[in-house]
């Protein structure tokens, strides 16, 4: 037994020592929709939120990585018109498995570009405001998907682009959609 966990620990220690870990901020533009029980309401609007990821080779000096990412994001899109106008608080949380691409010493330096795809679930959270109505709220679970681009610099600072789609169903009908393109900033530890 003791064996075994001493082993575990050495290749958990072994993959941390290869791995690329991550945490920073988002902001974008996101495009909310919603629809359902008579109702087709859209609009873009700001979005922010945090993220962390992990990613190791696999293989020693190859370029295709593997690990999974951390996220949560927030928005508040008035839908609607001046007349009628509606308010739509969303927060969804996300767990991605992804894969990346890593192109090493762009430009002669010590930069690298790692271009990536991930996909997972998504813990959501929404709610609907109009004026002289109650409030409606709904949560779930949901597939989440990403493509995008990190900018890795030698000084362990990172930037990038992302663009991310989430579609989400309730049991009476309605759906929400949301389209979001960002921007990544952060710290490589």
């Amino acid at each position: 037994m003791k064996k075994t966990a001493i082993f575990l620990i050495g290749i958990a220690a072994a993959c941390y020592a290869n791995a690329d870990v991550t945490m920073g901020v988002r902001l974008g533009v996101t495009h909310q929709q919603v629809s359902g029980g008579g109702v087709d309401l859209d609009d873009s609007t700001e979005s922010f939120g945090l993220d962390t990821t992990f990613l190791m080779p696999l293989m020693q000096d190859q370029p295709w990585h593997v690990g999974g990412a951390v996220a949560v994001d927030f928005a508040k899109a008035e839908l609607g018109s001046e007349i009628s106008p509606t308010d739509l608080r969303t927060a969804i949380a996300s767990l991605t498995p992804m894969v990346a691409y890593e192109f090493s010493n762009v430009n002669r330096a010590q930069d690298d570009i790692y271009v990536y795809a991930k996909a997972g679930i998504a813990f959501w959270n929404s709610e609907l405001s109009v004026p002289g109505m109650n409030d409606e709220s709904d949560n779930g679970n949901d597939f989440i998907w990403g493509v995008g681009a990190r900018w890795q610099g030698s000084n362990n600072l990172y930037s990038g682009l992302e663009l991310v789609s989430f579609n989400a169903r309730n049991d009476a009908g309605s759906q929400f959609d949301s389209l979001s393109l960002l921007i990544r900033a952060g710290y490589r530890f």
